[in-house]
């Protein structure tokens, strides 16, 4: 009786990986989210005297902010901090410079998301549309100028955000990877994305790097900050009816984004063009959304092919809690690469849906609070040492090195310890500074650092005046600057709330500038306690820094004031020091 020999059909894998992917691990890759980071740097850069000028319109003062983006007129300091202030930082713009970024605001109002590679393409014809109709190249080089300004910036956001991965690969990718439908010779990870997420799942040698036996690597658009494979930021759909336009222009602008071209510039297209000629291989797709800025590309994997095709596609996808999935878009996508709508039938495999990841769980207020001390070297013979007045009794005392608080104490963290509701601050908001509390309410036996120091197990306490002063002085980066980080008074609206620009309250720690050690507030917005007796009468406890309510002079780092230890007020609050033992 004979045997026959049943013999496994192999063959090869690609895994088509997009911002999905990326997202699923938590990273703020999207457009929406890097646009909403620029404003808010904007914002943050607003603040910045080098890019300042002054005016006065029907009587009323205003500052103007300009870079290559944008010119805008503000009459006050915007929190960048919160989200609605975005807005209003927008409504003040006068001229964006950059026009393709006024382009992408108007697809955010009306559509609330935006693919900013497809909005160049657009554009890209605009320009084409109005050379032909007005004899006008709307200066085509404006145009790709603006979006390298827009790319760079893209660059410098994804580099930020790409330090925030948790590098553990999730179990359910991981799971579905490790699924053969058949035997994979070899796993080709084709990268649409700018991060390298993928290295989480890709097989390794011993020593920890990638097993090119069994899996290779592609980034199709290319690396972050990676001279050798730079980013590919443009469109690619060639099968589009308006590309011949395109080739037939002799400027050769109109072709500098265009993404068939780029790939030239580096191997990767010729790495992927070997892997496809040398086996048949199905693909898988994890977040992929298959748009139009790769339409050509897509049509040559799904369709297409080389010398060797596709056999399956299989679609990953996420479901809701209220059962509707985003599967059926992904099919939408899917079928716009696709010239022949049967073999698109033939391809797809709906595989079973992925979970959502687990967030992180957040971190209480008060585990946050060592994050967020500043290191502070102490030396004697710098100038900020020598310039504290002697009859500060604390002075000969500072030798050590300690840690103080980046950040005044807000009344989130002071209510997530003390367990009380809103009601005893005049100003009540989460990060405002606390006030309204005494120097008894942080330091008796049932107060503030009592209850803090119990549930960190470490020995917060209000900094001495000496050490509070050495601080603000600046430390061994002292300045010798009167205030917090500057020197004059026409400076001090940039770096502290006081008199002239606080409009009569407290603001959310940390919107302006810090000191030289990136100290914030360390003049102005409220008064801070500190560890010393005023003097020796032993009535008042120290207060520095000055406060909202008061004129610049009280800003002074210089400047000592007291007040009665059981005094609260609205003019008071804290920030604290860890001591090194």
């Amino acid at each position: 009786m004979q045997i026959g020999i049943i013999s496994i059909q192999t063959m090869n894998r690609i895994i088509l990986i997009g911002n999905g992917f990326d997202c699923a691990h938590n990273l703020k890759t999207a457009y929406k989210d890097f646009i909403k980071d620029f404003w808010i740097n904007e914002i943050k850069n607003s603040y910045d005297m080098q890019f300042l000028k002054s005016e006065v319109t029907n009587g009323k003062a205003y500052y103007i902010f300009e870079d290559e983006f944008v010119v805008v007129e503000l009459q006050d300091f915007i929190d960048a901090k919160d989200d609605n202030n975005i807005d209003v930082f927008k409504r003040n713009i006068k001229q964006y410079k950059n026009k393709f970024l006024r382009v992408i605001e108007l697809e955010l109002y009306e559509k609330k998301w935006c693919d900013i590679e497809n909005l160049y393409y657009k554009e890209l014809m605009r320009c084409l549309n109005l050379k032909k109709n007005e004899n006008d190249d709307y200066s085509i080089k404006q145009l790709n100028d603006d979006f390298e300004a827009i790319r760079k910036k893209l660059e410098e956001y994804l580099t930020n955000e790409i330090t925030k991965l948790n590098n553990v690969p999730l179990p359910d990718i991981t799971k579905h990877l490790a699924q053969k439908h058949k035997t994979f010779n070899k796993t080709l990870f084709l990268n649409f994305n700018y991060t390298n997420v993928e290295n989480l799942y890709t097989q390794k040698k011993a020593d920890g790097t990638i097993d090119d036996s069994k899996n290779i690597v592609v980034h199709i658009h290319g690396e972050l900050n990676n001279k050798e494979n730079p980013m590919i930021f443009g469109y690619g759909d060639e099968l589009d009816d308006g590309y011949k336009d395109i080739e037939k222009q002799e400027n050769k602008e109109f072709q500098e984004n265009l993404k068939f071209i780029s790939y030239l510039k580096t191997k990767n297209y010729e790495n992927l063009l070997n892997f496809m000629n040398e086996d048949n291989y199905e693909i898988y797709i994890f977040g992929h959304s298959c748009g139009n800025s790769d339409r050509t590309l897509l049509n040559f994997l799904f369709e297409e092919g080389c010398l060797k095709q596709c056999e399956k596609i299989r679609i990953f996808y996420y479901e809701k809690p209220d059962g509707t999935s985003n599967y059926t878009d992904i099919i939408k996508d899917i079928s716009k690469q696709f010239n022949r709508k049967s073999r698109l039938r033939e391809l797809v495999v709906k595989e079973k849906p992925l979970t959502k990841p687990k967030t992180k769980p957040k971190k209480e207020l008060w585990e946050e609070l060592e994050e967020n001390m500043v290191e502070v070297e102490v030396d004697r013979s710098c100038s900020a040492y020598n310039e504290i007045d002697n009859i500060i009794s604390s002075k000969k005392d500072l030798e050590k090195n300690f840690r103080i608080s980046k950040f005044l104490i807000t009344q989130d963290l002071w209510e997530s310890i003390m367990r009380k509701k809103k009601g005893k601050f005049h100003f009540p908001s989460d990060k405002n500074p606390v006030e309204n509390v005494s120097w008894n309410d942080i330091n008796n036996t049932n107060g503030f650092l009592k209850k803090l120091n119990n549930k960190t197990g470490k020995k917060y306490r209000l900094p001495t005046e000496a050490e509070w002063e050495y601080a603000a002085r600046g430390g061994i980066k002292s300045k010798n600057y009167a205030f917090a980080g500057c020197d004059t008074s026409e400076e001090l609206k940039y770096y502290a709330w006081y008199d002239a620009n606080s409009k009569q309250t407290t603001h959310s720690v940390g919107e302006l500038k810090p000191n030289e050690l990136g100290l914030y507030d360390m003049s102005g917005n409220v008064w801070e306690w500190c560890e010393d007796w005023y003097d020796s009468n032993n009535a008042k406890r120290v207060i520095r820094g000055g406060n909202w309510l008061y004129y610049a002079w009280f800003c002074c780092v210089s400047d000592r004031n007291g007040s009665a230890p059981d005094n609260r007020n609205r003019y008071t609050g804290f920030r604290l020091v860890l001591p090194h033992f």
